[in-house]
Formats: structure tokens, C-alpha cells, sequence
């Protein structure tokens, strides 16, 4: 369900994974949900479970010694958190999801750049020793001006 938690074998490596659709988890896998949502922002949370401080926190609740290592719900449980105002979490959580389509966005970009750069070297700098007119940098200007950038450039 939406704004649950879900603790996996590998959560003391990722932290708990954050669940934003409807759906069916395997019995394998604990579900976790805030008992008193007024008080708790998901998407807060869902950042504070996948942070390195928080994944720190998990070796005291782990056990195991498989590659997969298992959460002791009754002791995680008692782990004391201290957290924000909900007004606050719906802040914090608000700006980082924004942070995180922002960084979505330049990946994004960054990948259709660098794949125009690989299209325009492999088209631009000669192979073997064939001879080409005009300089490496003649050429390059020449299809600089006649690419579908997308805008890019």
C-alpha cells in the first residue's frame, strides 16, 4: 500500500524500501506502517530509512550471517527516533523529492550530451589513415551546425 515501508534481506545494506502503489508483497518481507499517520510524512521517512545514519543504526537490530540478513522487527521497534513536526517532514520531504527529479533531470541531459558527443566524434575524427577534407575541427563545426541538438546546446 501506499506509504508503507517494507523491510527486505538486504535493508541493512539499503535501508527499508518506501512503497508509493498498491500491491502484493511476499510473506517473506515484513510491512511496516506508521500507527498514528497524522504524526508521520512517508516521503520524510522515506528518506530517512534509505540514509547511511539510519542503515548504521540497523547493525544493532541485524542477525545473520548469510549475505541476506534479517531484521529483528521486536528490536528495531524499540529503537527510539527523534524526528520534526509533520509540517516540517512534509517540507524536508517535499524538497528532496524535488531534489531528486531535479538530479533525474541533469542525468538525463547529461546522457543525451554525452551520447551527442559520441555521435559527433565517431562521424568527425577519421578512422585509420584514409584522408579526409578540411580539419578535424572544420568537419566538427560543419556537423555541429547541421545536429538535432534537442535543444541541448
Amino acid at each position: 500500500m501506499p506509504g508503507q515501508f517494507v523491510i527486505h534481506l538486504r535493508s541493512f545494506q539499503g535501508g527499508f524500501a518506501h512503497s508509493d502503489t498498491d500491491g502484493i508483497t511476499s510473506p517473506a518481507y515484513t510491512v511496516m506502517d506508521f500507527k498514528d499517520k497524522e504524526t508521520h510524512d512517508d516521503y520524510f521517512w522515506k528518506y530517512v530509512f534509505a540514509s547511511d545514519r539510519f542503515i548504521k543504526r540497523l547493525e544493532t537490530v541485524t542477525y545473520g550471517i548469510r549475505d541476506g540478513r534479517s531484521i529483528h522487527y521486536a528490536d528495531f521497534k524499540e529503537l527510539n527516533f527523534a524526528f520534526p513536526k509533520r509540517e516540517e517532514q512534509e517540507k524536508i520531504g517535499r524538497f528532496l523529492r524535488e531534489l531528486n527529479c531535479l538530479i533525474s533531470r541533469r542525468q538525463e541531459k547529461y546522457e543525451k550530451v554525452r551520447h551527442l558527443k559520441k555521435a559527433m566524434l565517431e562521424k568527425n575524427v577519421p578512422r585509420g589513415w584514409r584522408r579526409c577534407t578540411g580539419t578535424p575541427l572544420q568537419r566538427f563545426h560543419r556537423s555541429l551546425e547541421t545536429a538535432q541538438t534537442g535543444g541541448l546546446l
